[in-house]
């Protein structure tokens, strides 16, 4: 049975999601705030985590920039009330793995975490590889496809969000050639990382930071594509 840790600080709300989650057979635990979000991970890492964007003593941005310090691969679904694109940046920002609006029914939110156990079994089935291989080597830098860490090896670390390494291993695995934009956006999906293009213009610019000497690697012609050189 499947765990999942929700954070919501509306009563009612919190109790719809929870009823509906139990229906379908998972076990949840609800709590009201971010501080609580914290202890219950802290006491019992769940399957998948909601977190309420806007919660009492600790936001859901900031419980999930501090889950992320000791795990970066439980799967985290935003949710909020109010779905802007500067909020999903924020978020996916902070290590999110995907982000719902409450606008949108509650089957939406129930496929998004069906979505993130199947993404999360399928890398813990195959050690998180893409094509047999485990780690990325881009010049002197490494990635490594389970954890998202970047690393130089030395003294230069960073961690990807899904998305960003959706996009990272699409363009990898095209070998050198250019994808469009609409072709990029489409492999992501293949991966489980469903995104429009303002989302992922934000990923290739979040790349070429976190990706650090190996950045200049990722490149841009107009009305051709997206391009990652080896």
């Amino acid at each position: 049975m499947s765990e999942i840790l929700l954070a919501e600080d509306e009563r009612l709300v919190r109790k719809q999601y929870a009823a509906l989650f139990e229906s379908e057979g998972f076990s949840v635990r609800a709590v009201r705030d971010g501080l609580e979000a914290l202890k219950a991970f802290s006491e019992e890492r769940p399957d998948v985590i909601i977190l309420d964007l806007d919660m009492p003593k600790a936001s859901g941005y900031r419980v999930c920039e501090e889950i992320r310090k000791s795990d970066s691969l439980v799967p985290i679904i935003i949710l909020t009330a109010v779905n802007t694109p500067d909020n999903e940046v924020r978020a996916l920002g902070c290590g999110a793995d995907d982000f719902c609006s409450k606008t949108e029914s509650a089957s939406v939110l129930l496929s998004h975490v069906r979505r993130a156990l199947q993404r999360a079994e399928a890398v813990s089935a195959e050690g998180g590889a893409t094509k047999g291989a485990a780690e990325l080597k881009l010049g002197r830098i490494k990635v490594d496809v389970a954890s998202l860490v970047v690393t130089d090896g030395e003294n230069f670390a960073e961690r990807l969000t899904r998305g960003e390494m959706d996009a990272l291993l699409s363009l990898y695995e095209a070998a050198g050639k250019y994808l469009s934009s609409e072709e990029l956006l489409e492999a992501m999906r293949g991966k489980g990382t469903a995104c429009d293009i303002q989302m992922l213009y934000q990923h290739i610019s979040n790349l070429r930071k976190k990706l650090g000497p190996a950045g200049e690697l990722l490149t841009h012609q107009r009305r051709v594509g997206y391009r990652l050189l080896k």
